[in-house]
């Protein structure tokens, strides 16, 4: 799964631990966690053990977790021999109802972090940060009880996204700073291909900043190369949070994941590209609504498709302007309140 499940999990955990609530995480040690990530932050963390079975991205969601729901279930609840939670948050695309109710009787109450509605789940708070979330689209799926946040008004954004928002902006009318970030990981190596299309002399006055991912090392030593034949561009390591970069760019090239909640909040024009079938719908849904280019499917997209995206911008300014302002009216920065506010009474 991409880094943004954990990172969204993180933010809420971190919120909760402002208010006073002891947080502890159970992640499995597959290859490229982000156990030591989460650790930093002063949180325990009780690992469960690597699979002998490593998933591969063209598995179903059910092969991603490694082991079957129910051993997993039982490891969870031996990580837990000493620890009953008032509230356990589970977000994994492998686990519904069957590993909740296994669960059910070892913690107090169950939260579920979904986006796909594609599975029944046994809890007693669900949330989908997406545009097209719907009570109607769960109803089959979840207790007829379940307290639920549906919405971009629930997007589990870290704190600093909220004050950089707060600061006076001016809107961009020229292209002068383009970021790019692909997620922990970018298999298909789409950072290259944008630089590529970056490096025509069209935009050879354009500022580009990459970020590489936790767990892209492959192709670090190509991005380098790549950026030293362009002037003005610069490589950067993993960061902890790209809030301070995306609040200095004009245009934002990246997936279609977590991150276009960040991106909308803070104003940030953006091409997308779909890098997992799971971001194919909010991606599209990003694009007819105007807060997004999507290009499409990361194995279709090619240099010039970048190309042409970034061309659209830099000829039309008020595109930039037209979709950093209708983006701060989507995702306004205070979902993580909103979620925290109603879960400190389950957790106090």
């Amino acid at each position: 799964m991409g880094s943004g499940h954990l990172i969204r999990c993180r933010t809420l955990a971190l919120k909760l631990k402002q208010r006073g609530v002891k947080v502890l995480f159970i992640c499995r040690e597959h290859h490229g966690n982000l156990i030591t990530f989460v650790e930093k932050d002063g949180f325990e963390v009780r690992p469960l053990a690597t699979p002998s079975v490593v998933a591969s991205t063209a598995d179903s969601y059910d092969a991603w977790l490694g082991v079957s729901q129910e051993k997993d279930a039982q490891e969870s609840i031996k990580a837990l021999f000493d620890f009953r939670p008032d509230l356990l948050i589970v977000d994994h695309y492998s686990l519904s109802a069957q590993w909740e109710m296994l669960l059910r009787p070892h913690v107090g109450r169950i939260m579920a972090i979904d986006d796909l509605n594609n599975r029944s789940h046994d809890c007693d708070f669900l949330l989908d940060q997406n545009l097209s979330a719907s009570k109607e689209r769960y109803d089959a799926l979840i207790p007829s009880q379940c307290q639920c946040f549906f919405g971009p008004s629930y997007a589990l954004l870290a704190d600093e996204y909220m004050q950089l928002r707060q600061l006076e902006t001016t809107y961009s009318s020229k292209l002068n700073k383009v970021l790019v970030y692909f997620g922990g990981v970018d298999p298909d190596n789409l950072s290259s291909m944008a630089l590529k299309a970056l490096s025509d002399t069209k935009f050879e006055d354009i500022e580009v900043c990459i970020v590489v991912g936790a767990n892209d090392p492959p192709h670090k030593q190509e991005l380098l190369r790549q950026a030293q034949l362009r002037p003005n561009t610069v490589v950067l390591e993993p960061q902890k949070s790209l809030s301070n970069l995306m609040f200095d760019t004009d245009l934002m090239i990246g997936a279609g994941g977590a991150t276009s909640w960040e991106r909308l909040c803070l104003g940030v024009p953006s091409v997308i590209v779909s890098v997992a079938e799971n971001q194919e719908f909010i991606s599209k849904a990003l694009d007819e609504l105007g807060l997004a280019i999507h290009l499409g499917v990361s194995n279709q997209v090619v240099e010039q498709d970048f190309f042409a995206a970034v061309s659209e911008f830099a000829l039309q300014p008020d595109k930039l302007f037209n979709m950093s302002v209708e983006g701060q009216r989507v995702v306004d920065g205070l979902g993580c309140d909103r979620v925290a506010d109603v879960l400190m009474g389950v957790c106090v």
